[in-house]
């Protein structure tokens, strides 16, 4: 039966019964799992919007599971995960809302990385005793292949990508997947024992590795700054939850760790340290300055020159960490070398989306968080029009504050967060020009109209998306046919 077939609006759930938790909300099980999932009653909680739930329901069915998929969001807000899923032998797909009967009546439940601990549904099925998952402890069960993990607050998404280029160009497979938005699961069986896979790890992803108690082979942290406080409600459950990605190395893995952070090089491993710096240490495996990358590890002692896609403060430390790893997994340098020269920016990572009357535009908005932000405007030409602002994620907001007062010619404001920066910015810079705006739209034109000859406009929220947009992707499609249109009417006008 295909999936369009099975849509069933669920619902309200009946009444929660008190019930005694402890304070991280759930009891989690961590059994060991049979070698086929044939027969299995499993329920898929969110479909994602990166591809994850689509992949585990596939995997799931493929192997032979009798699953549900379940998701807050309409038939309308899922028709194209619905329609990846239109040749899968599903049971069921509720939508609109959750059943407790798919939580409670079920062997397993993956759960989706953006679901809270809290959520009553998973209390349900942790109080009946049904065993939570999540795509990525579903690919570590399935792996036959050694990793290398990335996260960090910020560079996870563009250190991986380079790892991945230097572990291709090396002839080390190189299979990149996790966080970035590309689900492994469905390649699983195809990646060969030898090949080196890179998974950009978010901390909602490591809390549920941590229960597996695994950490990967060579693992990497770019930086920490407390994040997702709406989530993980403490700062000390965030770095716990990153600290997984090393908790479980033994001696024979290795752990390339900032040295610049003074957080992060405090984190205890068994894994052989490595350390990259941004200069301030001279002990490092890789060290940047004056515009290259020193590296120094077991034979091998050279410099290579950083291409000017990755010749930033922000950037340059993403290829210090990507080299220090690629190194601890032996890619040759000839190989390092080809990864860095051939790097081309991420979509939606200070990427440059047009230029219209001596107008410059950059599209950051995967930046959803203020160091995000803080590296942005650092690595971006001035003058500089900023726009910033989204949904609340709980964390500190002043270093986004500081550096765009510093910086910015004039701040434009969005989101759910915009009055709360704006108070920030009237407190601490209150010579600073800010406008609140009601959309992105809006604050692009309004930039636009008040902008000079050698200006440029950047998008680099610091915050979530969620509320005016479905994600960053979403976001930056928005801001950039905001900057489609304005050359389309320059281009009439011209004509």
């Amino acid at each position: 039966m295909r999936a369009r077939d099975l849509i069933k609006t669920a619902s309200p759930a009946a009444p929660l019964l008190n019930s005694i938790y402890r304070d991280d909300g759930l009891f989690w099980y961590a059994l060991p799992m049979s070698s086929t999932y044939h027969g299995c009653r499993i329920t898929v909680m969110g479909l994602g919007r990166f591809g994850g739930g689509t992949a585990a329901a596939r995997y799931l069915a493929d192997h032979g599971a009798r699953v549900t998929v379940t998701d807050l969001r309409t038939e309308a807000e899922l028709a194209d995960e619905l329609a990846a899923l239109d040749d899968v032998p599903l049971e069921g797909i509720h939508v609109g809302g959750h059943r407790e009967n798919d939580f409670v009546n079920t062997d397993m439940v993956v759960v989706s990385p953006a679901v809270a601990p809290s959520s009553p549904f998973l209390k349900m099925a942790s109080f009946a005793n049904v065993r939570l998952s999540s795509e990525i402890e579903l690919f570590w069960n399935a792996k036959r292949s050694p990793i290398i993990g990335v996260t960090g607050t910020v560079g996870k998404s563009s250190t991986a990508t380079l790892i991945a280029d230097m572990l291709r160009a090396g002839g080390l497979g190189g299979h990149l997947g996790g966080n970035i938005g590309h689900s492994l699961l469905g390649e699983v069986d195809d990646i060969k024992p030898e090949d080196w896979v890179v998974l950009e790890l978010s901390s909602f992803q490591l809390h549920g590795l941590r229960r597996l108690k695994v950490s990967p082979e060579i693992a990497v942290v770019t930086n920490f700054v407390p994040n997702h406080l709406n989530w993980h409600r403490t700062v000390e459950h965030y770095r716990q939850s990153k600290q997984t990605i090393l908790a479980y190395q033994t001696p024979n893995d290795a752990a390339v760790l900032n040295a610049d952070d003074l957080d992060v090089s405090r984190w205890e491993t068994l894994g052989n340290r490595l350390t990259f710096s941004g200069g301030p240490s001279t002990q490092s495996t890789a060290i940047v300055k004056n515009g290259e990358i020193k590296l120094s590890h077991q034979e091998v002692s050279t410099s290579l020159t950083l291409p000017p896609t990755l010749d930033s403060p922000h950037q340059s430390q993403n290829a210090a960490a990507a080299a220090t790893a690629a190194l601890a997994a032996g890619v040759d340098i000839d190989a390092i070398a080809t990864g860095l020269r051939e790097f081309a920016p991420l979509p939606h990572r200070l990427e440059q989306v047009g230029q219209t009357l001596g107008r410059t535009f950059v599209d950051d908005s995967k930046s959803t968080t203020p160091r995000a932000t803080v590296a942005a405007v650092e690595a971006t030409p001035k003058p500089l029009r900023l726009i910033v602002g989204g949904a609340d994620g709980d964390i500190d907001l002043r270093p986004l504050v500081d550096a765009a007062a510093r910086s910015s010619v004039a701040i434009y404001l969005i989101g759910q967060t915009a009055i709360q920066i704006e108070t920030l910015l009237r407190d601490f810079a209150p010579q600073a020009r800010t406008i609140r705006c009601s959309t992105l739209r809006a604050a692009v034109l309004r930039a636009w109209g008040e902008s000079r000859n050698g200006d440029t406009i950047l998008l680099s929220p610091g915050c979530p998306s969620y509320g005016e947009f479905q994600d960053y992707r979403d976001r930056g499609m928005t801001f950039r046919e905001c900057v489609a249109d304005i050359a389309a009417e320059d281009s009439a006008q011209a004509a």
